[in-house]
């Protein structure tokens, strides 16, 4: 394993530990209007829970002062 291979493990590593996830696969949604709380998905969720989250992270979005939500 190079030292990059290492940096990148660690890093990984270090990320799934602040989320509360010990391995793969893990799911996080990081939204603009909160990105130190992640919305995290543990392995059993659904397209529906997937969803109902994204939602969320567009409505909390619209709410921030200054921004603007463009929708296509």
């Amino acid at each position: 394993m190079s030292d990059l291979d290492s940096q990148i493990y660690a890093e990984s590593q270090a990320t799934l530990e602040a989320l509360g996830k010990e391995g793969l696969p893990a799911l996080a949604i990081f939204s603009p209007a909160n990105p130190r709380k992640p919305i995290v998905l543990h392995s059993a969720w659904t397209k529906a829970t997937l969803l109902e989250q994204l939602a969320i992270v567009v409505e909390e979005n619209k709410k921030m002062p200054g921004q603007s939500v463009t929708t296509k």
